[in-house]
């Protein structure tokens, strides 16, 4: 199998990239209310190395051992861009944020033919591991219109990048 990096199809210009500018006063807020935990159903069970795929095993055993090309004319599209910004600024490590380091992460998302995100890992890493495991627990909460190939929805894996930027 060729690597991602080399596929037809530019698999990773389906990616894009989120920016969160960690400039927020006071506690951080999700739609308004207390942030919330990282998913606790397995998918985000956090690495403690960069690189280790996170994914429930169904999701592993459709989309395969690696991230692979998969056909599509229309790339998904990120319908919850606020509450994923919303996000990056509840999983921003509290002391990363304070010392104000921050840090870009590049993630495979594979996203399901719902649109859903069922499995992530990290392509770059931003360096800081706490990071890293950070924007992995928000891919889980990330919802796209999905991919379509001649119309009909299929499951794709995209090339995303989140920026975590404190000021």
């Amino acid at each position: 199998m060729k690597s991602p990096e080399t596929l037809p199809g530019g698999l990773a210009s389906a990616g894009f990239c989120i920016l969160l500018w960690g400039c927020q006063v006071g506690e951080p807020t999700f739609m308004g209310g207390p942030c919330p935990e990282p998913p606790a159903d397995g998918r985000a069970l956090l690495p403690e190395s960069v690189g280790t795929r996170v994914a429930p095993r169904d999701a592993q055993e459709r989309s395969g051992a690696e991230p692979e090309y998969i056909p599509y004319d229309t790339p998904p599209a990120l319908l919850n861009q606020d509450d994923v910004v919303d996000l990056l600024n509840c999983f921003y490590p509290e002391q990363l944020r304070e010392d104000k380091v921050g840090g870009r992460v590049e993630l495979w998302l594979y996203v399901g033919e719902e649109g859903s995100v069922a499995s992530s890992e990290v392509k770059t890493s931003s360096g800081h591991a706490e990071l890293d495991r950070a924007a992995v627990s928000v891919a889980y909460y990330m919802h796209f219109k999905p991919a379509t190939d001649n119309g009909t929805p299929g499951p794709v894996w995209v090339s995303q990048w989140l920026t975590f930027e404190a000021r």
